[in-house]
C-alpha cells in the first residue's frame, strides 16, 4: 500500500522557502554588498516559489491517486460526469480558496489604506480593482501564487479527465517552461524583445499572468511526475538516495553557471525562470523523499505551519517594521536589517498561534472526551 502520510523533509524544507520568499521581498545583504545581495536574492532563492507549486503538484497526484484507490476497493460507479467532475474540481480547489479569501480580507485594510494614501477617492474603480485582482492577478502582490495554483490545478485536472489529451501533460508543460526561459532569463536573445507587448507583459512592473502560464503550472506537474515516478520506483529511489545528492549538487553547479552567464552577458530580462531550475526542482524533491526525516515528526508540524504563516503574513510585518523604523529614525530601514527582523517576528508570531491553536485543540478533544463519558 502507498504511504500519503506527510514528509517531514518537505514540510521543513516549505519553511526554508519561505524564509527565501521573505529574501525576495526585503533584499537582504545588498546593503552590505550589491553581489552578494544580488546573489542571495536573485540566484539562491529563485527555487522558492516553484517548488511550492512543485509541492502542490505532488499532494494533488496523491490526491487523485488515492481517491482512484478508494473507487477501486468499494467498487462504486462515478455518478453523473458533469456533476461528479465540477464536484470533485472543487473539492480540490476550495482548501486554498478559503485560505486565500480570508487572507485577502485581512490585507483589505492595507489595501483601503494605500488607495486613501493615493489621493483617489474613485471608490467605484477601487471596489472593480478589488475584485479584479483578487480574480485574476492576487489580492495582495504576494497572493499571485493562489490564482495561478487554482488556475494549474484545474488546468491539470481537466486535461487529467480527458483521456485523448491526458497524455501532452508533461509535454506541454516543459514546453511552456521552455518558453518562460526565453521570455526571462534569455529575453535578450529573443527576436521580440522590443515589442511593446512583450515589454508590458514581461519586462515593466511585476505582471503576475505570464508566471501563471510559465512557471506555475509546469512546476506544478513538475511535482504531479515526480509522485509518479516514486509510486513506481520509490524503493530504488531509496536505495540509491547517494546518486540523488550527487546529481542535486551537480544540477546546482549548472543552474549557478547558468545564472552566472545570463547576467553576465545580459541576456536576462528578469530571473525568474531559467533552464536547469527545473531538473534542480524535481531532484531536490526526489531528494526530500529518499530522505523523509523521520526523527523530526515533532518539528515537521510547526514548520509547516510557520511556512504558512510566513508567506502569508510577511508583507505585513515589512510594512509596520518599516513604519515604526521611520518613525523612529527617519530614514528607510537597512535591508538585511529588515529581512532579519521581519523573519524572526513572523516566526515568533507563527509560534505563538500555533501553540495557541494546539492548546485549543487539545481542550476541545479534552471536552469531547468528556462528553462522550458522560
Amino acid at each position: 500500500m502507498i504511504n500519503y502520510g506527510r514528509i517531514n523533509s518537505i514540510d521543513i524544507f516549505r519553511y526554508v522557502c519561505a524564509i527565501m520568499v521573505v529574501a525576495i521581498h526585503t533584499h537582504p545583504f545588498e546593503d552590505l554588498d550589491i553581489n552578494l545581495g544580488y546573489f542571495f536574492t536573485q540566484v539562491f532563492t529563485r527555487i522558492a516559489v516553484p517548488f511550492f507549486f512543485a509541492v502542490s503538484g505532488f499532494a494533488y497526484a496523491q490526491k487523485i491517486e488515492r481517491k482512484r484507490e478508494r473507487e477501486k476497493e468499494r467498487k462504486r460507479e462515478r455518478e453523473k460526469e458533469n456533476d461528479s467532475v465540477v464536484h470533485n474540481w472543487w473539492r480540490l480547489i476550495s482548501k486554498y480558496f478559503y485560505v486565500y479569501l480570508i487572507w485577502s480580507i485581512i490585507y483589505l485594510p492595507l489595501n483601503i489604506y494605500f488607495f486613501l494614501k493615493s489621493g483617489n477617492r474613485n471608490i467605484v474603480n477601487f471596489i472593480f480593482n478589488l475584485l479584479k485582482n483578487f480574480f485574476v492577478t492576487g489580492s495582495y502582490f504576494h497572493f499571485w501564487f493562489f490564482p495561478a495554483l487554482i488556475f494549474a490545478i484545474s488546468l491539470t485536472y481537466f486535461l487529467d479527465n480527458n483521456e485523448k489529451i491526458k497524455k501532452i501533460i508533461i509535454p506541454s508543460s516543459l514546453i511552456l517552461w521552455g518558453v518562460g526561459c526565453l521570455c526571462y532569463s534569455y529575453a535578450n536573445l529573443n527576436f521580440f524583445v522590443n515589442e511593446n507587448w512583450f515589454q508590458s507583459w514581461f519586462i515593466i512592473g511585476f505582471n503576475p499572468i505570464p508566471l501563471f502560464i510559465f512557471m506555475g503550472f509546469p512546476a506544478f506537474i513538475n511535482g504531479y511526475w515526480v509522485w509518479g515516478k516514486w509510486k513506481e520506483k520509490g524503493e530504488y529511489f531509496s536505495k540509491k538516495r547517494y546518486i540523488l545528492i550527487y546529481l542535486s549538487i551537480f544540477f546546482l553547479v549548472l543552474f549557478f553557471m547558468e545564472m552566472f552567464i545570463v547576467s553576465y552577458f545580459n541576456f536576462k530580462a528578469k530571473i525568474s525562470l531559467s533552464i536547469f531550475l527545473y531538473p534542480l526542482l524535481m531532484n531536490t524533491l526526489l531528494v526530500l523523499l529518499a530522505y523523509p526525516l523521520t526523527k523530526f515528526a515533532l518539528i515537521a508540524p510547526v514548520c509547516r505551519y510557520l511556512a504558512n504563516f510566513t508567506y502569508y503574513s510577511h508583507p505585513l510585518f515589512i510594512c509596520i517594521i518599516s513604519y515604526f523604523y521611520k518613525l523612529f529614525y527617519y530614514s528607510q530601514i537597512p535591508q538585511t536589517i529588515n529581512f532579519f527582523t521581519v523573519c524572526l517576528l513572523t516566526m515568533l508570531s507563527g509560534l505563538l498561534l500555533y501553540y495557541l491553536k494546539h492548546e485549543y485543540n487539545k481542550k476541545s478533544i479534552s471536552l469531547e472526551n468528556r462528553l462522550r463519558i458522560k
